[in-house]
Order: structure tokens, then sequence, then C-alpha cells
């Protein structure tokens, strides 16, 4: 009987795990407009990435790129979409991690951003443990070009 019992609850573990349905948006960039020169806003954007705690890995004024390295956020469902579990989103659950690295490309009077964003549920679990790829709202990104913006200012 007890193994009977630790075997339906194993099941039950393992389908829950099982019931995971990915992200229902889709991935975009997010474009705004900046009044002001595509090397003020590299810089005002460099400046205020790091702020924010992000690693820069590569920047290139030329092309108007920079690239961040992932950078671990607690996010919510404002901010993302991670996909669900039996109708539940994922990202509310305080068990889900989020890693954030931005790819951003800056014109003369533009910016477009794009969060690339990855999510784990219970880390390390093997029969729980569900990796996710999760698609931004937009919400980091417009908030950014909003900083950016008053930064110009």
């Amino acid at each position: 009987m007890k193994k009977l019992f630790t075997l339906s609850i194993i099941l039950l573990f393992i389908g829950c795990a099982a019931t995971y349905a990915p992200p229902t948006i889709s991935s975009q960039n997010i474009m705004g407009n900046v009044q002001a020169s595509k090397s003020d806003i590299l810089n005002a954007t460099k400046g205020i990435l790091v702020m924010d705690g992000y690693q820069i890995l590569s920047s290139d004024e030329s092309s108007g790129t920079i690239s961040t390295s992932s950078k671990r956020m607690k996010l919510n469902a404002t901010q993302c979409d991670c996909g669900t579990t039996m109708g539940l989103p994922y990202i509310k659950d305080n068990r889900t991690f989020t890693d954030v690295a931005l790819g951003i490309l800056i014109s003369e009077n533009k910016i477009s951003i794009k969060a690339n964003i990855t999510g784990e549920y219970l880390k390390g679990d093997a029969t729980q443990g569900v990796n996710m790829t999760c698609v931004s709202t937009g919400d980091i990104e417009n908030k950014l070009i909003e900083k950016i913006k008053n930064q110009l200012r």
C-alpha cells in the first residue's frame, strides 16, 4: 500500500511537469523614437544598462548595436509569458527563475530592443524541473526606452 501511494504521488508530480504549455504570445522587437543622435542614444543606453546591472558583452558604435549578457531577474506576468501548467502561468510560481539578455539596435532618432528571456522551474529537480523559453510582453523594453528618453532630456 505504501509503495502504491508513493507511486501515485510521483505520477502526479510527473503529470504536472508534463502539462507544460509554451507561451501564447510571439516574440517581437520593441521600437521607439528618441529625439537624439545615434551617438548620444548609444552612450545614454550604455550608461543606463550598467546602472541597471546589465553587463555589456559587445557594443559597436558604427553599427549601433549593444548586446548584454543574461541577468537574473524576478519577472511577473506583465513582463513576460513563460507558458503554463494546468492553465496556471509558471511565472506566478515563486520557484520560477528568469534570466534576461538584451539586444539593442540604435540609429538616428530610433531604438529597437529585443529581450531574450529564459526561465527555469524547479532547477535541478529531475521529475518536475522544466526549462522554459519565455516571451517578453514589451514591458521591459518600453521601460528602458523611457529611461533613455528621460536621460537625454
